[in-house]
């Protein structure tokens, strides 16, 4: 559906039972704009990013520039904009949505969230809309995470960006010794993409994930290898990898001598 000022594409993806994308869709320069009072079965969030206007339903409430409104289902709703304004809107339904969202401090009864950097946002909705242009199943996988990673930046604006961090360290520190440890596993459990997750680490903790998750695994060696009689390959497997190859090589690499140097002269004397 396409006009001036005005463009919807109707996607109802399905790749997820848990959080499907119905359409997205934007409005550029809108004047008079309003929509008359109707009620949805799936969410729709509308990120504003320029002007105003008032949101009826149980109660009036005003949202602008900047502010995330989201609609929810099987509830009567309107508005009308102040101002001729721009907006982006993805329709989603699906069983992870509102816990997410109570997560981040919207409600039925708070449905206004202001985002501090709304270009993050903004990015995040026109990348949505730019991917539906492709309908094959990778692009709808994209296009799906991208929900996954709004809610992450929407975590960090309301309790900040450390929550995200500090759960990722819990994690990686209670499951370092799992060989199924890695940035992905971490990524994966916290609905956050990679490339977010990556820059957000490495600028609260002064340091990549992947070499956090090595040092961890490789502090653990040390101690072992200082402290036990256990076998090269016992310390590798109790540390997390895999291979005890590949973690005698990985030990060199990274600590400049073979376990069994290591073991003989751990203070490098």
């Amino acid at each position: 559906m396409k006009n001036q000022d005005y463009t919807e594409k109707v996607l109802n993806y399905n790749s997820l039972d848990k959080l499907k994308i119905y359409y997205v869709g934007k409005r550029v320069k809108s004047k008079n704009h309003f929509i008359n009072a109707q009620i949805k079965n799936h969410f729709l969030f509308v990120f504003v990013n320029e002007g105003s206007a008032q949101l009826y339903g149980e109660k009036q409430t005003d949202f602008s520039t900047g502010d995330l409104v989201v609609v929810f289902p099987h509830r009567a709703w309107s508005y009308k904009a102040n101002t001729e304004w721009s907006i982006s809107w993805v329709g989603v339904y699906g069983e992870d949505i509102e816990p997410m969202l109570n997560d981040v401090g919207i409600t039925r009864d708070n449905p206004v969230f202001h985002v501090k950097n709304a270009g993050s946002v903004e990015a995040i909705f026109q990348s949505i809309y730019s991917l539906t242009d492709d309908r094959s199943p990778s692009s709808q996988m994209v296009a799906t995470s991208k929900i996954y990673e709004l809610f992450a930046v929407l975590l960090e604006h309301s309790k900040g960006g450390a929550s995200i961090i500090d759960s990722a360290v819990h994690m990686i520190d209670h499951n370092y010794t799992n060989p199924a440890m890695n940035v992905a596993y971490v990524c994966n459990s916290l609905f956050i993409s990679r490339a977010y997750f990556s820059r957000l680490f490495q600028k609260e903790k002064r340091i990549s994930p992947q070499k956090y998750i090595a040092l961890k695994r490789i502090n653990c060696a040390k101690q072992l290898l200082k402290d036990t009689d256990s076998t090269i390959s016992e310390v590798a497997v109790n540390c997390g990898f895999k291979d005890p190859l590949y973690f005698s090589r990985f030990f060199r690499e990274n600590v400049g001598a073979s376990p069994t140097e290591y073991r003989r002269n751990p203070d490098g004397r």
